[in-house]
């Protein structure tokens, strides 16, 4: 195949000496369940649909508490408190850029106004306590965690029952996968699913900074979208993630215990570890219950 075969544009750029955008190919449509092809990262009914429910469910700063009131009130205190704390105490002057809650305030408005629970930090030492505060609590279900400012969907299932593969399929170049199974092999240096168990507590705050990250995007980006592969048996623990991420939405690939455990089986690069993923299905499948949220696939 030539490039003019590929691209018909090119023979009129050698023709006319103007140069064309090139031909995009055409994708399957992003979203879980559909099979329209489009140019884009979605088709033209789901391109809407998302923008329509992102609008709709995304917090905003003054949502979260950060209004004008407060930027008025940041400003007075870090005139007053020049300097980071943190810094001072080791002896070391550092211009304070934050003002920081001592106590992670979570919504609960008294506790955001308290200026007793306010220190002044520079943006090195917040940054450094925040992700100390990821690593404690509950890791599996972080109340830190807040919307995401892109597109993100949420894919549930037991071991062995296709999450990647399903995201593979529908993902787009500049998409960003967060992947347990991932994450534990590049801190371990393990190929993927071989690592030991030390690493799943690592890894899953590994994964949590990754998905604070997923807030601190430019609003809506271009084609830029998330997926978070997850197990999820529960359904109100998937109720959480999707309200807590403001999620598109969840899809279950509720694949059953025998399909499961023979993907297993046949995965070379699960050689040497069957068990562990055989009793995690069982174990999955004992504790799933269903949520209205769920968009099933069997």
């Amino acid at each position: 195949m030539s490039l003019g075969d590929k691209n018909p544009g090119f023979f009129y750029a050698q023709k006319t000496g103007v140069a064309t955008m090139p031909y995009r190919n055409k994708r399957q449509c992003n979203y879980p369940g559909c099979y329209e092809l489009t140019t884009k990262s979605y088709c033209y009914k789901h391109e809407q649909r998302r923008d329509s429910e992102y609008q709709r469910t995304r917090l905003n700063a003054a949502q979260r508490g950060y209004t004008w009131a407060w930027h008025k009130a940041r400003t007075r205190y870090l005139q007053e408190h020049p300097i980071c704390v943190i810094c001072e105490q080791s002896k070391h002057i550092e211009p304070a850029t934050e003002v920081d809650h001592i106590i992670p305030h979570k919504q609960d408005e008294q506790l955001f106004w308290n200026e007793d629970n306010w220190q002044a930090l520079c943006s090195k030492c917040h940054k450094t306590k925040s992700l100390r505060e990821a690593e404690t609590g509950n890791i599996y279900k972080p109340e830190y965690i807040r919307p995401t400012t892109i597109p993100t969907f949420i894919v549930c299932g037991p071991p062995g029952s296709g999450k990647s593969t399903h995201v593979k399929k529908r993902m787009h170049p500049g998409d960003i996968v967060i992947d347990l199974d991932d994450i534990k092999a590049e801190l371990s240096g393990d190929p993927i699913y071989q690592s030991d168990d030390k690493w799943i507590r690592p890894a899953i705050n590994e994964r949590n900074k990754r998905i604070m990250r997923l807030s601190e995007y430019p609003s809506n980006p271009e084609d830029k979208t998330a997926w978070l592969i997850i197990s999820l048996p529960k359904g109100d623990d998937r109720e959480w993630w999707h309200e807590k991420l403001k999620a598109q939405s969840v899809t279950v690939l509720l694949k059953d215990e025998y399909e499961c455990i023979r993907n297993i089986e046949n995965d070379i690069r699960r050689l040497g570890h069957e068990g562990r993923f055989i009793n995690a299905v069982k174990k999955w499948w004992r504790e799933y219950t269903p949520s209205d949220i769920d968009e099933i696939i069997m």
